[in-house]
């Protein structure tokens, strides 16, 4: 369950909020070695493809196995391990105990070809671990980790006066020092002090 932040001080106002970042699939998608094929009957998962089916899938890699340098499945994981998000595994034996085949995640010869990070010389484990990585960025979105916060400061009038993100919270401390470290307006820094003095104040 989400938390926003708030205080006033001096005539301002300054709400932390957490903020909804964009899909590492989306954001990173031409850094990404990967395709990221997921069927669900309810849950909208991984990349764009043009599998209607996870059977759509098995035929073409079986016509399309010489192309595929490096492929890992994908399980899917709902229960209360997850806090009320679901999450993905490539390790069928995770103690959070997958719950099915979800789909796969694979890098083909075309896709690597335009990679700046691709060597040809890589091994098929090299991509597997870069793969590997992807599937954890996209997990962690999911599950929400780190939360992300973004903040605005309005004045008495309730008009916007500054605002910036996003902010990892990886400890409420740590962010709270980050924002006033990247914080443009320095003048308002008194803000992020007071809610900082505010919070510790009330885990007391």
């Amino acid at each position: 369950m989400s938390k926003n932040y708030q205080i006033r001080k001096k005539g301002y106002k300054l709400i932390v909020f957490e903020d909804c970042i964009e899909s590492p699939r989306e954001y990173y998608k031409d850094d990404n070695i990967g395709i990221m094929v997921c069927f669900h009957h309810r849950l909208e998962l991984g990349d764009e493809t043009q599998f209607k089916s996870l059977e759509d899938f098995n035929n073409w890699y079986k016509e399309n196995k010489d192309k595929v340098k490096s492929i890992l499945p994908l399980y899917l994981i709902d229960n209360e391990e997850c806090n009320g998000n679901v999450s993905i595994t490539t390790d069928k034996e995770d103690y959070r105990r997958p719950s099915e085949l979800l789909g796969y995640i694979y890098c083909t010869s075309e896709t690597l070809k335009d990679n700046w990070a691709y060597d040809e010389e890589d091994e098929e484990d090299i991509l597997k671990d870069r793969l590997e990585d992807e599937v954890v960025e996209y997990d962690n979105w999911l599950q929400n980790i780190p939360p992300y916060y973004s903040f605005e400061i309005t004045d008495s009038n309730k008009n916007m006066v500054h605002c910036q993100g996003v902010f990892a919270d990886y400890g409420f401390a740590e962010m709270i020092d980050e924002m006033k470290e990247r914080n443009e307006r320095k003048e308002f820094n008194f803000l992020f002090d007071a809610l900082l003095e505010k919070e510790k104040n009330n885990c007391l």
